[in-house]
């Protein structure tokens, strides 16, 4: 165990470094993900627009299946390999009541109550 320690002193430069880059790729890619996925929002946004002027109104399955599946094309690949199915819907359901809350009175003050595929 001592000699563990002493190496560590000898080259601590190097594991400084090394731990450096290291921190600094986790933040890229966080940034990185983070402005790819909200590159996707006004891709999500019309995408509502167009299931709410596709499908009838009731017919909320169907229209955040579309909803869905035309965002998930346009989202891109490094996104997809990070983010779950499941993970990638809520975030949407999120954005759909967020705009929903928007347009009710024209302020986002989460005056909607319920919530899940009201699309």
């Amino acid at each position: 165990m001592n000699n563990f320690f002493e190496t560590v002193l000898e080259n601590w430069q190097p594991i400084c470094i090394v731990i450096f880059v290291v921190v600094s790729l986790i933040i890229a890619g966080i940034i990185k993900y983070r402005n790819g996925l909200e590159s996707v929002r006004p891709w999500a946004y019309k995408a509502i627009l167009a299931a709410e002027n596709m499908y009838k109104h009731g017919d909320n399955e169907t229209k955040f299946s579309y909803y869905f599946d035309k965002v998930y094309q346009v989202l891109p690949t490094f996104v997809r390999f990070f983010i779950s199915k499941e993970s990638l819907e809520k975030i949407l359901e999120k954005w759909y009541l967020q705009i929903k809350d928007l347009l009710d009175n024209g302020v986002v003050d989460n005056s909607l109550e319920n919530g899940k595929n009201n699309l």
